[in-house]
Order: C-alpha cells, then structure tokens, then sequence
C-alpha cells in the first residue's frame, strides 16, 4: 500500500497534508493517535468510503483490508 503526498480534512480540519508513507507485504503496523488525528479517517479512506483532497494512494490488486 502506498500513500503519495496525501492531504485528508474532515471539515475544515485538515488532518494530513502532504503525507507520504509505504506498507509492505507482511508488515504489520499499528496506528496511534489522539482523538482526532485521523486514524479513522486513513482507515475509511482505505476501506474507500472516504475521499483525498489532494496525492494519491495505491491498495495493490487482489489485496484484502481486515478491520474491525
């Protein structure tokens, strides 16, 4: 998985802007945060039901995102 310069608002609270990152097969990450910080957020965004304002993001073909 790969973000590209991403910007993410939720309103007009920006939450990431310009954030770059790469995930790659078998690692396993955690997300941490304040309230707030975008973590649902990045996880709709990969589970598509939310949108970037600006950059790109890539889920590789075939790929499943697990959540609860």
């Amino acid at each position: 998985i790969r973000f590209d310069n991403i910007t993410l608002q939720r309103g007009n609270k920006c939450l990431l802007e310009k954030a770059s990152a790469t995930l790659n097969p078998s690692e396993r990450i955690g997300l941490i945060g304040l309230n707030g910080s975008a973590k649902s957020t990045l996880l709709a965004l990969l589970r598509g039901q939310h949108q970037t304002e600006a950059g790109t993001y890539d889920i590789p073909v075939g790929w499943r995102i697990a959540h609860v």
